[in-house]
């Protein structure tokens, strides 16, 4: 099987699967493949206590198609827990040695399972064949995975079965993809790892996207709005920023989107983004419990963007500071609440917190912004 992309939040990204002796059989052809109906999941809701989630999808671009094998695992304190999807075969793997797979991962979970099941077997209670392999972790190149047919044991529920019966690989009737918490194995995995909050280069995600800027009040005079660039070769969001601050310093242009997130297994929002034009310094806002009227406090970290190339800027959820019209308030008598985050946006001022920015126009480019531990 050719895997050409994993991202643990699980999400595996995958391009294809082979089987590979001298020759090579192509199991799975994700750059070419239609559909992934004949995929299904199964993950340890099958059991009384699980709780994960697994899906397969094709991730379709004006440049390329691979696989996106997204997981959400939720062990149980032991560790025990699986997330997972396979799908009925009819292979004679007899003339082959290994099971390849191109693929990468982007996160912190980085073990992955292949597991297979042969001769018509697939009841839960049944053998099956597995391995364990780790995928690394980038947002660059794909690597091939090498997994020795060889070397599949036979498990029963997770743990391996001494003296078992071997794979008979003439006879391969199912193949499938797990993730899993590691109840019998020296580390644990769990939970989501990345949490996509707004992908520009995919899909139009501005429209929900307003203004608020100090236009609000008499005196404002700047301009904010987010809008999506598309080119022949990408796609990605502008938060274009006119800043017209009164003599006072006071003043500010943003834009902001109503969310319904819950942040709480997260450790940080974290932006790819470019900055050009006068400004390089912004505010990332938050606010919770649908709290969003004027009068209302806010949670506010500041970034710096990176003016040439475009980098990732990660702002700890711990650092969000509580706010009330620009004056920072004590933290322990007002926490933020990460499970009902329903509003966020993007700032520029002139307060205390951000003394260098300058009257005038600038640009922040914006590929994606997510949630990730």
């Amino acid at each position: 099987m050719r895997l050409s992309h994993m991202i643990a939040s699980i999400m595996m990204g995958v391009t294809w699967t082979q089987a590979v002796k001298g020759n090579q059989y192509s199991l799975f052809d994700f750059t070419t493949a239609s559909n992934v109906d004949n995929w299904s999941e199964i993950s340890d809701t099958v059991r009384t206590p699980g709780m994960s989630k697994a899906v397969l999808t094709l991730q379709k671009t004006q440049l390329f198609q691979r696989g996106i094998f997204f997981t959400l695992l939720n062990p149980q304190p032991n560790g025990a827990g699986f997330a997972g999807v396979r799908m009925p075969t009819t292979w004679d793997l007899s003339g082959y040695t290994n099971i390849e797979i191109k693929c990468r991962a982007q996160g912190n979970n980085e073990h992955y399972k292949v597991v297979l099941r042969h001769k018509g077997l697939a009841s839960n209670d049944d053998t099956s064949y597995e391995q364990t392999f780790e995928v690394p972790v980038t947002n660059k190149e794909f690597s091939t995975i090498s997994l020795p047919l060889k070397n599949f044991k036979p498990y029963y529920r997770g743990q391996e079965v001494l003296n078992g019966t071997p794979l008979d690989t003439a006879n391969i009737t199912t193949f499938g993809l797990q993730v899993f918490g590691g109840v019998y194995s020296p580390f644990k995995q769990h939970g989501v790892v990345t949490q996509t909050l707004f992908d520009f280069t995919r899909t139009d995600q501005v429209s929900n996207w307003t203004e608020y800027s100090d236009t609000v009040k008499p005196a404002g005079m700047s301009k904010a709005v987010l809008v999506i660039q598309k080119t022949q070769l990408v796609q990605r969001a502008i938060f274009f920023s006119l800043f017209n601050p009164r003599p006072n310093k006071m003043g500010f242009t943003a834009v902001r989107c109503d969310t319904n997130f819950n942040l709480q297994d997260f450790n940080y929002v974290t932006i790819k983004c470019r900055g050009q034009g006068i400004n390089l310094r912004y505010k990332m806002v938050l606010r919770h419990r649908g709290i969003i009227d004027n009068n209302s406090m806010v949670f506010g970290q500041v970034f710096t963007a990176p003016e040439n190339e475009f980098s990732t800027i990660k702002l700890p959820l711990a650092d969000f500071k509580p706010y009330y019209r620009g004056r920072e308030l004590p933290v322990e008598e007002n926490p933020l609440d990460l499970t009902a985050i329903t509003n966020i946006g993007l700032k520029v001022d002139m307060g205390p917190y951000l003394p260098d920015n300058q009257a005038g126009v600038a640009a922040l480019e914006i590929d994606w912004i997510k949630a990730t531990k």
